[in-house]
């Protein structure tokens, strides 16, 4: 018998250098590999862009000044958001809410307190507004407006911002402590300062809510309320439109007066006219009671 070591297929190969040549093929493929796929990436990652915004059209920016125990606000936020959701209008805007609405500073933040706001239909709104925003801020829009309708459809009923919350957040599968515990902490209290400042900010300032303002100009009003901002949506957007923009626009010439693609709020006197269906703002002085300060 053989030794083992004698087996010629026991033997050990003699080790060969690496071909330079294969080297060299190998990480010219490996290179070539990498280039293609980052391009097939890009070229992927362009489309997927291009078609979630629609051939690069600007989505039609739609924001929605509210408070939570306005009748008219809940209505706006429990009928007209969910049937422009379904008509797609959603596909084309990008919606924000700010829950503040006519609410006034009560006393100035300190070194050892925020500021401290008055709400028009009591603590209870102030309460639930923060609610709405830190549901806004915590959770994308998926989460946040299910929620949102869901509070605003029971709320006026229970005035009770926990109440509503917790019956809410599973249905909007949410987590409610987590919300509850932003709107009575400090973050609560930023956001609500954040949407006081915005609203402050509003030109021309708002009269009444619910103000929605699409494209930086206020987009309904009088007595028709909001229903117009559908229309006015439609109209804005340069892109391909919803199905259901064609049944919208088909009253558009009834709706929208010629000289303005946008509908404007009433204001002063004129405001009081029409009998807006929304919440009036309470004038703070003289000069708002005369309606001079409003544009």
């Amino acid at each position: 018998r053989h030794h083992a070591s004698q087996r010629p297929w026991a033997r050990a190969r003699p080790t060969q250098a690496a071909d330079p040549g294969l080297r060299s093929t190998s990480a010219m493929t490996l290179y070539i590999w990498l280039c293609v796929s980052s391009v097939v990436c890009f070229i992927t990652c362009a489309c997927a862009r291009t078609l979630d915004h629609r051939d690069g059209v600007p989505r039609v920016q739609v924001d929605f000044y509210m408070e939570t125990l306005c009748p008219f606000c809940a209505m706006f936020a429990t009928h007209n958001l969910p049937t422009m959701k379904e008509q797609g209008l959603f596909d084309i805007i990008d919606l924000t809410l700010i829950p503040f609405g006519n609410a006034k500073v009560k006393s100035n933040a300190t070194a050892a307190s925020p500021t401290v706001f008055e709400c028009q239909h009591g603590p209870e709104e102030c309460e639930g507004n923060r609610v709405e925003m830190c549901a806004l801020t915590l959770h994308g829009m998926d989460r946040w407006f299910p929620f949102t309708v869901c509070f605003e459809r029971y709320f006026p009923a229970t005035r009770n911002a926990s109440l509503t919350a917790a019956s809410c957040a599973g249905r909007a599968e949410v987590d409610a402590l987590e919300i509850l515990d932003c709107a009575a902490g400090p973050r609560g209290a930023e956001l609500e300062a954040r949407a006081f400042a915005r609203t402050q900010a509003l030109i021309p300032p708002h009269t009444f809510v619910p103000w929605v303002v699409v494209n930086g100009e206020p987009a309904c009003g009088g007595a028709d309320g909001c229903d117009s901002v559908p229309i006015t949506i439609c109209q804005l957007y340069t892109g391909p439109k919803p199905e259901a923009c064609a049944a919208i626009l088909a009253n558009a010439s009834a709706a929208v007066p010629p000289s303005s693609s946008v509908l404007r709020f009433p204001s002063g006197a004129a405001a009081a006219a029409t009998k807006p269906k929304a919440c009036m703002r309470t004038p703070t002085s003289e000069q708002e009671m005369d309606g001079s300060a409003i544009q």
